[in-house]
């Protein structure tokens, strides 16, 4: 009598190893590979023929097979206290009204110069 192998168990020592690919999956993969190699100007012709929002559907979807999806990460946002903000701010109008009077004063020597 054959008993059933529990599962997860082949009873094969020596299967596959684990990560490596089905060799019909990388024949597969070749053969499409080929083709794609194969039609690649027509492809390119194909898209330009397009009008520009089907154009960019295209090339959106053919993007998710190229670049990795970008996982949306939540982000917290944290407001100074208003104390820090007006702090900020102050200083910030402080260099800005330095930087002016520094570029007025630069601006009225050269005047007298010429």
């Amino acid at each position: 009598m054959i008993m059933a192998q529990p599962k997860g168990k082949t009873g094969n020592l020596n299967g596959r190893p684990k990560g490596t690919p089905n060799r019909s999956t990388s024949e597969i993969r070749n053969i499409f590979q080929s083709l794609l190699e194969e039609n690649l100007s027509q492809m390119k012709a194909d898209i330009k023929a397009l009008e520009p929002k089907q154009r960019i559907d295209v090339l959106l979807k053919l993007t998710e097979f190229i670049l990795p999806k970008v996982k949306e990460e939540p982000t917290a946002l944290s407001l100074p206290d208003k104390s820090k903000f007006h702090s900020f701010v102050e200083e910030a109008n402080r260099e800005f009204e330095a930087k002016r009077r520094n570029a007025f004063l630069d601006n009225e020597i050269d005047i007298n110069i010429k």
